[in-house]
């Protein structure tokens, strides 16, 4: 799991340590959860796959109702139950790995700016 919170630094990065974060191969492989539009992580989405198993308030093309903190979080199925069960979906759908054992944590942020390739 990583904190992808900006491409243009991520870049800059040397690409010895992007790869050591990320492999080439891996982002075809990956999902993503955001709290911003799905298409502002788009130079963070290898292909549709990765865009469908994608967490964010967007996931409908609806805006939210509103309400409390609590009650936007869930309705845009970014609460910590939705996060869980959007994981083990990505998880379930794979043949024969176990992602859990090889997650890469290397920064969580507070929920509203909460930007993930997993």
């Amino acid at each position: 799991m990583i904190s992808a919170i900006s491409w243009e630094l991520f870049k800059r990065q040397p690409k010895e340590y992007r790869q050591s974060l990320i492999k080439d191969n891996e982002w075809h492989d990956s999902m993503i959860i955001t709290n911003g539009a799905k298409k502002l992580m788009h130079k963070w989405t290898a292909n549709s796959i990765v865009a469908d198993y994608s967490l964010s308030p967007d996931f409908d093309n609806q805006w939210r109702t509103g309400g409390s903190v609590e009650q936007i979080v869930t309705e845009s199925r970014l609460d910590s139950n939705s996060i869980w069960e959007g994981i083990m979906r990505f998880v379930s759908d794979r043949p024969q790995k176990d992602y859990l054992h090889s997650v890469k944590v290397l920064n969580i942020e507070f929920i509203f700016n909460i930007n993930f390739i997993l």
